[in-house]
């Protein structure tokens, strides 16, 4: 049986792995743009 406690920590996780990706998406494209400009 999957308890409530275990599924919200795993959610939480995946949660924090797609906000980890996002910003490091973010600061790509920021230093991407910072490339162009110089």
């Amino acid at each position: 049986m999957i308890k409530e406690k275990d599924v919200i920590k795993s959610a939480v996780i995946i949660n924090k792995d797609i906000k980890g990706k996002n910003e490091m998406s973010n600061s790509k494209e920021e230093n991407f743009g910072k490339n162009i400009k110089l």
